[in-house]
C-alpha cells in the first residue's frame, strides 16, 4: 500500500512538472518581458511567440564596462495571420520600455542568417550563460547553425568591419584636417582657358576684376569675361558668380563684335565636392561641440541631485537632447540613469580628441575581422570573445590609429585571398534545410 502511494505521488509530481513546463514554454517570454518591460505590453505579445531571448552587444562579447548599455535580442514566431494574409506585417518587435531590446520574426531571421548578417548570426552562437530564454524550437535551429552558414560570411563580416574602418578614417580626417570657418568660394574655382590680353597670364584671380567686368555665359560652364561699366563678375558678400547675361550685347554700337579679355571655366564639380566636405565637417564639428557642452552640463546636474523623485522624469536619447534650444533646462527633466548613459556617449568625444579617432570603432574593427576569420577557418562564431581583454585595451588606446588601419587593410586582404577560398564552410547556405526548419517551427508553434 505504501509503495502504491509513493507511485501515485511520483506520478502526480511528474504530471505537475510537465504541465508547468508547458505553461512556461507558452508564457515564459511574457514573464521575462515583464521583468524588462515595466509598462507591460502583454497585449502586443499576444500576436507573437518568442523562442529565444538573450544578451547582445558588449555584454555578450564580454567587452562591457560599468557604463555599457544592456542590449537584448530575440527571435519570435508571428501569429499565422501575419505571415499567411496580406493584411498584417510584423518583421521586428521593439520593447517600448527597453531602448535596446529588438526581436526578429523567424522568417526574417532565417533569411538574414543564411545571408551571413553578423548581427543576426550571433544569436545562434550566443554563450549559454547569456541566454535568458530558449525553447526546443530555438535549440532545433541552433543544432543546424553550421549548415545554415556559408563562406559568404567573408563578405558580410569584412563589409561590417570596413564600415568601422571608414568611420575611423572619416573621424581622423575631421580631427586632423579641420576646415576653414568660411565656406569654399566659387571664385576660387574659376580657371583661365584663353587669355586675349597682352599680359602673359597663366591663371586668373577674379578679385582683380571685381569692378566694371562681367561674366557672359557661353555654354556648359564656360564664360567670357568682358569689361563693362557698372558690373561685377561675382557677389562681394558670398563670392558666388554673377552669371546673368540675358541683356548682354555682343556687338558694339558700330557693329564690331566684342572681344572678352579672358575665357574662363567654372570647375563646378570640384566646388560642389569641396562644399560638401566643408558642410559635413562643420555638421560633425558642431555636433561634437554640443556634446562636449552637454557633458559638462550633465556632470553639474548629476552632482546637484540628491534623493530626487524621478517619477515625473523622462527617458530620452542623445539626438533629441542636443536638438533642444536650452539643453541645460531640458536635462533637469531627464532620469538619472539616462543622464549617465548620455554622459558616457559624450565622453567618447574627449577620448578620441587625444588620438584622432574613436577607438570604439577600432575595437569593433578587430573583433569583426577576427570573428570572420574564425568562422571561415574553423566554422564557428565565437561571440563570447576569448580576446575580450585585448579588445578593451584597444578601445582604451593600446593600438595606434596607424596600427589599426594597417591591421584592418591586411586582414581584409587575407579574408578575400586566403580564408574565403579555403573556408571549411559550404560555398552556399543550405536553403532547403532553412526552409524546412522554418516551416517545421512555424507549424509546431501554430498547431
Amino acid at each position: 500500500m505504501r509503495l502504491f502511494l509513493h507511485k501515485v505521488t511520483l506520478t502526480v509530481i511528474i504530471f505537475d512538472i510537465i504541465v508547468l513546463q508547458h505553461i512556461f514554454n507558452n508564457l515564459g517570454i511574457k514573464m521575462i518581458s515583464q521583468q524588462f518591460n515595466k509598462a507591460g505590453v502583454l497585449g502586443d505579445l499576444d500576436n507573437i511567440h518568442h523562442i529565444y531571448l538573450g544578451k547582445a552587444g558588449s555584454h555578450s562579447y564580454g567587452t562591457n564596462t560599468p557604463t555599457s548599455d544592456e542590449d537584448f535580442r530575440g527571435i519570435f514566431v508571428a501569429s499565422q495571420e501575419f505571415l499567411t494574409t496580406p493584411f498584417y506585417s510584423r518583421n521586428e518587435y521593439h520593447d517600448p520600455s527597453q531602448k535596446d531590446h529588438v526581436s526578429y520574426e523567424l522568417a526574417k531571421f532565417v533569411k538574414l542568417y543564411t545571408q551571413g548578417n553578423p548581427n543576426i548570426v550571433e544569436l545562434l552562437w550566443t554563450d549559454d550563460n547569456d541566454i535568458l530564454y530558449r525553447t526546443p524550437e530555438y535549440d532545433l535551429l541552433r543544432s543546424h547553425r553550421v549548415e545554415l552558414l556559408s563562406s559568404n560570411v567573408a563578405h558580410s563580416f569584412a563589409g561590417y568591419a570596413l564600415s568601422q574602418l571608414k568611420a575611423m578614417k572619416n573621424q581622423s580626417k575631421w580631427e586632423n584636417n579641420p576646415q576653414s570657418i568660411e565656406p569654399p568660394r566659387q571664385i576660387d574655382y574659376v580657371k583661365m582657358v584663353v587669355n586675349f590680353t597682352p599680359d602673359k597670364l597663366f591663371s586668373i584671380n577674379l578679385e582683380d576684376y571685381h569692378k566694371h567686368h562681367r561674366l557672359v555665359h557661353y555654354g556648359g560652364h564656360i564664360y567670357g569675361l568682358y569689361s563693362e561699366h557698372g558690373y561685377s563678375p561675382f557677389n562681394d558678400k558670398n563670392f558666388n558668380l554673377n552669371v546673368n547675361s540675358d541683356e548682354f550685347e555682343h556687338t558694339t554700337l558700330d557693329g564690331q563684335r566684342k572681344t572678352p579679355s579672358h575665357i574662363v571655366k567654372f570647375n563646378i564639380e570640384e566646388y560642389k565636392r569641396d562644399l560638401e566636405v566643408w558642410t559635413k565637417y562643420w555638421e560633425w564639428r558642431n555636433l561634437k561641440n554640443k556634446k562636449i557642452q552637454l557633458y559638462t552640463m550633465i556632470q553639474h546636474e548629476l552632482l546637484s541631485r540628491t534623493n530626487t523623485d524621478e517619477s515625473e522624469l523622462i527617458d530620452t536619447d542623445i539626438h533629441k537632447t542636443i536638438e533642444q534650444e536650452n539643453m541645460n533646462e531640458y536635462i533637469k527633466t531627464v532620469k538619472t540613469s539616462t543622464l549617465n548613459d548620455l554622459l558616457h556617449l559624450c565622453k567618447r568625444h574627449f577620448d578620441f580628441s587625444t588620438v584622432g579617432t574613436d577607438m570604439k570603432h577600432g575595437m569593433h574593427l578587430v573583433r569583426l575581422l577576427r570573428m570572420g576569420v574564425e568562422c571561415l577557418r574553423d566554422g564557428v562564431i565565437n561571440v563570447k570573445r576569448p580576446d575580450a581583454k585585448e579588445l578593451l585595451e584597444i578601445r582604451n588606446g593600446s593600438w595606434t590609429y596607424e596600427q589599426l588601419i594597417e591591421y584592418g587593410e591586411e586582414q581584409n586582404r587575407l579574408i578575400k585571398e586566403v580564408y574565403y577560398p579555403s573556408s571549411v564552410l559550404n560555398k552556399k547556405p543550405n536553403i532547403k534545410l532553412a526552409a524546412k526548419l522554418l516551416l517545421d517551427i512555424q507549424n509546431k508553434t501554430w498547431f
